[in-house]
């Protein structure tokens, strides 16, 4: 489909009789309702919120703690990633911190949850991991090459250790 100004300019310099007036209005009638393409922009990225940038501050400040050397990070980055975490896996600035704090007082993962990026990256380990911690659970060593105790083995250890778990 030809542009309007391309018409236009066809209509000046064709002879009358290649075209007529009503052919002529038709074409750029349907040109008119023709969807035109626009130059798309660049997506302009999502700014974090300055709540995601104090909670970036926040869990620097429980890095620190655990890691005193740790060097200070590029806090734009840090707050865009806590920004993903609320975004796109609907999570509350709180969630992120209690997790985040929780990985910190644990030995093996306060090693490797060094930054909001890891803490999305491992959620669902490390809330499964909490959740089987927390205090008043009780937990059932693996039984077996299966790994997994069943109902009635649980039954059977906590019979024959007690209160030792």
């Amino acid at each position: 489909m030809l542009d309007r100004a391309t018409l236009r300019q066809m209509a000046q310099t064709l002879p009358a009789v290649t075209i007529d007036s009503a052919q002529l209005l038709e074409l750029l009638d349907a040109a008119d309702r023709a969807p035109t393409t626009k130059a798309r922009s660049p997506r302009e990225p999502r700014q974090a919120s300055p709540d995601d940038e104090k909670c970036a501050r926040w869990l620097f400040s429980v890095l620190r703690q655990t890691a005193p050397a740790a060097r200070e990070p590029n806090f734009t980055t840090w707050a865009n990633d806590v920004r993903l975490i609320r975004e796109r896996d609907d999570r509350t600035h709180r969630e992120i911190c209690e997790l985040f704090q929780w990985a910190h007082s644990d030995s093996f993962w306060c090693q490797n949850i060094l930054c909001p990026k890891k803490l999305r990256e491992k959620w669902d380990q490390l809330a499964l991991k909490r959740e089987r911690s927390t205090p008043g659970l009780r937990t059932v060593p693996s039984l077996g090459k299966a790994g997994a105790a069943t109902a009635q083995n649980a039954a059977r250890w906590l019979e024959e250790h007690g209160d030792a778990a």
